[in-house]
């Protein structure tokens, strides 16, 4: 679906006093966007359609050797990612962020041997690439699950 402009409308209140504010909607290009993913490949487009009750998840123990990759379809400059894993526990335990041009080639970005929670990290610099790949470093009895994949750009 192709769209041109939206409208918002505040239909609702919350239970405790907040302001709303505009950035807490996320647009993205996403549709444009490729996922795949060592495990359950065909669930990997869940992380990047925006749906809260949707996710990719390895449905198995993690395992250094997972993977989860996005193809942007095009060169994009970005200089972090967030990987929401939602109401579920099920974070990555260690990670690295490699990027590529063509798929073939890769550079590692970052190495966080150790992680608890949503990853949400900032690069030191921004890098161009069309490819993004998180690899699992780390092991857990639970799957990973990405509920939504946010990059940040530069």
């Amino acid at each position: 679906m192709a769209v041109r402009s939206i409208r918002v409308e505040q239909t609702g209140s919350p239970s405790y006093n907040a302001p709303w504010l505009i950035s807490e909607i996320a647009t993205r290009p996403a549709v444009l966007w490729r996922a795949n993913a060592s495990h359950n490949a065909h669930l990997a487009a869940n992380a990047l359609d925006n749906r809260p009750d949707t996710a990719w998840t390895t449905g198995e123990p993690m395992r250094p050797g997972m993977w989860f990759m996005v193809d942007f379809r095009r060169v994009l400059t970005i200089d972090g990612l967030t990987l929401d894993h939602g109401e579920r526990p099920e974070f990555p335990r260690g990670v690295r962020v490699q990027t590529s041009y063509d798929g073939k080639n890769w550079r590692t970005v970052l190495d966080v041997p150790e992680h608890t929670g949503t990853f949400d990290v900032t690069f030191e610099r921004a890098v161009a690439a069309r490819y993004v790949a998180i690899r699992q470093t780390g092991r857990a009895d639970r799957p990973w699950t990405i509920a939504r994949f946010l990059v940040k750009r530069a």
